[in-house]
């Protein structure tokens, strides 16, 4: 009897130490990036017979690579730049442009997800990646040059609203959402609804409808709910990361700086996201398109209102000109020179009439609203808007000189 008791005293100890180990190895969220920029991912990488395993079609849609699941036969195919990767679920082979090469761990489904192990990522796109158990992060190096991987050619089919069509992408139909870019309305009416609907579409299709566009894509979102996919559409292949070119080929800003657009803070990405902001806003000073005397736009208003803004005193002054109670839970300040961000938390409501503050700044005072001890508004050329929970502004620009 002492002998059972003590073979399972010891059996109970080997567990424990076995789940210490396990717990141990996978603590803490393992964070993946491209270059300096992390990959939003749909479900978090796993670690599994010590090797990590990351959501394939959040990695190879960032490497610039379309995939496709067929599910009669549980096998993925990925399209990039002329090659075509094939690999089915718990395969311990892959075939590249009908080469087979051995993998040292099966990609496996976990979670309705497809997992790949990094080996694999290597493998197929010639891309580096490098493991940190330390820090627990992927670094993955993108084995081409940014104009080989991150832009490819689309053909235009038809044209659906100001921010989506459906194009051509390497032989497969795909529906492209525009980044940073939405309709006038947040329940999408038909365009004959939306003040100046049809010059929007007219002007759309004339613009690109039928012809070959280039695509970037930004690896923080791929696709939306409904399955379509994110991307910049540009006229003219891009070679440069500036506002001049953006304003002149790139369809996103193109559309905000005539009025044929609204800005959409909720999809947009900190590519370009000041050249957006900055697009919209000459716009809205020009009433151009929906913000002309001629179409007013019902969504947008000035009811919450910026008064001052102080770059030495580091704080921003607003105020709610409605003629209600307004909650503000979820709307968002942004500082168009320095990139920055301050989201309201929930509960926030504003009484009708009532100014305050949102301040910032390493001596900054105590306030209801304290945005960041950095300096956000210590440069004259910075600029502040307002958005709802839909992204449409609700308060106007005001310049810090």
């Amino acid at each position: 009897m002492l002998k059972r008791y003590a073979i399972l005293l010891l059996v109970l100890f080997l567990l424990l130490i076995a789940t210490e180990g396990v717990s141990a190895n996978n603590r803490g969220v393992i964070r993946v990036f491209l270059g300096q920029r992390e990959i939003l991912l749909d479900a978090s990488p796993i670690i599994a017979a010590e090797r990590v395993f990351v959501p394939m079609r959040n990695v190879f849609e960032a490497l610039g690579a379309t995939v496709e699941w067929q599910p009669h036969n549980r096998t993925i195919v990925a399209r990039r730049k002329g090659q075509t990767i094939t690999f089915g679920a718990n395969s311990s082979s892959i075939n590249v442009n009908g080469r087979i090469k051995t993998v040292d761990a099966r990609p496996r489904i976990v979670r309705g997800r497809m997992f790949v192990p990094l080996r694999v990522v290597s493998q197929a796109l010639g891309a580096q990646v490098n493991w940190n158990s330390k820090t627990r992060r992927v670094d993955i190096t993108n084995g081409g040059s940014a104009a080989d991987t991150s832009v490819i050619s689309a053909r235009v089919l038809s044209v659906i609203n100001s921010n989506t069509m459906m194009m051509n992408v390497r032989g497969k139909t795909e529906t492209i959402r525009l980044i940073g870019v939405g309709i006038a309305q947040k329940d999408r009416p038909r365009a004959a609804n939306i003040p100046f609907g049809p010059e929007n579409l007219d002007f759309i299709k004339d613009k690109i409808e039928g012809k070959t566009v280039w695509l970037t894509f930004d690896v923080f979102r791929n696709r939306d709910s409904e399955g379509r996919l994110f991307a910049y559409v540009w006229t003219e292949k891009p070679t440069e990361n500036n506002e001049v070119e953006t304003l002149s080929y790139m369809l996103n800003a193109i559309l905000l700086y005539e009025g044929h657009a609204k800005f959409d803070l909720e999809t947009v990405t900190p590519s370009y996201l000041m050249h957006l902001i900055r697009a919209e806003r000459a716009a809205i000073d020009a009433k151009k398109g929906i913000w002309s005397e001629h179409h007013p736009d019902p969504t947008y208003n000035r009811n919450l209102r910026v008064l001052a803004i102080n770059h030495i005193a580091e704080y921003i002054l607003l105020k709610n000109e409605n003629t209600m109670d307004i909650d503000i839970s979820g709307w968002t300040i942004t500082s168009d020179y320095y990139t920055q961000l301050f989201v309201f938390p929930q509960g926030t409501i504003i009484p009708v009439g009532e100014s305050f503050k949102v301040v910032s700044g390493s001596n900054s005072q105590q306030g209801r609203f304290l945005w960041t001890t950095d300096n956000v508004w210590h440069d004259r050329r910075a600029n502040a808007a307002i958005y709802n929970t839909e992204g449409l502004q609700t308060g106007g620009l005001r310049s810090s000189r």
